[in-house]
């Protein structure tokens, strides 16, 4: 996946040949979720995951949903909805975490409307902005008001134990 972005972004690979590559990798994670037995959560480690409206990518959070999952949390993945959408879901699942997921420059608009909207519909909800936005604007979290950000997978993982830590803490989810 990192080398098909590297391939589009250094206009290598073409449109149908990237939504070709995209839709099997897709296919594949699929099948691979259907085929492995499900972990147990552990604790209330969940999450609200959620491109942000008008997203095309949905690679990347499909496949932190799934490797999340692997590792015992509750990850609740929204694709393709609308801010409206989001609130909704966000106020009536209570989520201790809200994960927003955004590829470019072209999405900071949008991500900043979204995680004000978010803020009002789930004030305790603590929200985390992952995806190529965070290595184009590196302090994305700051200009949007979220709560933490990550670039990488790794640092996903540590930032969302982290946020979730911190939410136990100042008690803002239930035990």
């Amino acid at each position: 996946a990192n080398r098909l972005g590297e391939w589009w972004e250094q206009d290598i690979i073409h449109f149908s040949d990237m939504a070709i590559a995209a839709g099997r990798m897709l296919h594949m994670l699929r099948d691979l979720r259907m085929a492995t037995p499900p972990v147990p959560v552990r604790g209330n480690r969940e999450a609200l995951f959620a491109t942000v409206p008008g997203e095309q990518h949905v690679l990347g959070v499909t496949m932190a949903t799934d490797i999340l999952r692997e590792k015992g949390w509750d990850i609740d993945l929204h694709i393709g909805r609308s801010e409206t959408e989001l609130c909704k879901i966000a106020h009536d699942g209570g989520y201790p975490i809200i994960g927003l997921s955004a590829s470019g420059a072209e999405q900071v608009r949008s991500l900043a409307r979204t995680i004000v909207e978010l803020r009002i519909a789930a004030p305790r909800s603590l929200i985390f902005i992952s995806g190529n936005i965070v290595q184009i604007e590196r302090d994305i979290a700051i200009k949007t008001g979220a709560d933490a950000a990550a670039p990488t997978m790794q640092h996903s993982l540590e930032t969302l134990e982290a946020l979730y830590q911190a939410c136990l803490k100042a008690a803002k989810c239930a035990p």
